[in-house]
């Protein structure tokens, strides 16, 4: 974030709107296929029934699933810990936008805006978010 830049509406509004916030630079991983499920492999009633040969293969199947998941799982930490970078962003960003980043009850009007608006985007985040803001200015100062 450049910390030259003003934060204000205008400035959140236009993140808002460009899909800023939901712009994680790194691929959804793609979870492997467990051959547990492989229907090679689950065919068989007992585990006596199975071919030397199958269970080599499935024994091979599991090793190259195990590490795939270890991948998987690294990338999906990594995108799940960018996802939350920008939305702890986006919550900085309307925080100071809205003049309320010091205010008291600011965790409670993050959790209200997330409430009403999550299932509908950051869009809807931020209109809660900054309408429901002037609920907590004080109007002594206006």
């Amino acid at each position: 974030m450049n910390t030259h830049q003003i934060i204000d509406v205008a400035y959140v509004t236009k993140r808002v709107n460009s899909d800023y916030y939901n712009k994680v630079n790194l691929p959804m991983p793609e979870r492997p296929r467990n051959p547990s499920c492989d229907k090679r492999f689950t065919q068989y009633a007992h585990i006596a029934d199975i071919k030397p040969d199958v269970y080599a293969q499935f024994q091979e199947a599991k090793r190259a699933y195990d590490l795939a998941k270890a991948e998987y799982d690294a990338a999906l930490k990594a995108y799940n810990q960018e996802s939350q970078r920008l939305e702890a962003e986006f919550w900085h960003d309307a925080a100071i936008a809205c003049r309320v980043e010091n205010h008291p009850k600011l965790g409670k009007l993050q959790h209200l805006a997330y409430e009403f608006g999550h299932s509908h985007g950051y869009a809807t985040m931020w209109e809660y978010f900054s309408e429901m803001s002037d609920l907590l200015k004080d109007s002594s100062k206006n």
